[in-house]
């Protein structure tokens, strides 16, 4: 439901809307263990909150990135 979701706000050019889709499909692939999907669908969540200027959306999806380098990092250290 989430990659249709993408591919009709892609169609309409609904910028934010976009975005928030591809953060719930992000939160998605860090459930399924696939961090590095999820690292590259919130890069591409926050270009979009910067083009539409939805500066809410973006401090919290630049946050949960943060938030993915760092639990990362942590695991990489650990290892």
């Amino acid at each position: 439901e989430v990659q249709r979701s993408v591919q009709i706000l892609t169609e309409i050019e609904s910028t934010p809307e976009l975005g928030q889709s591809l953060v719930v499909q992000a939160r998605l692939w860090i459930g399924a263990g696939q961090p590095e999907l999820a690292r590259a669908t919130l890069d591409e969540a926050i270009a979009l909150f910067q083009k539409a200027g939805a500066s809410a959306d973006l401090d919290t999806t630049s946050k949960l990135l943060a938030q993915l380098h760092a639990e990362e990092y942590e695991s990489k250290v650990y290892l």
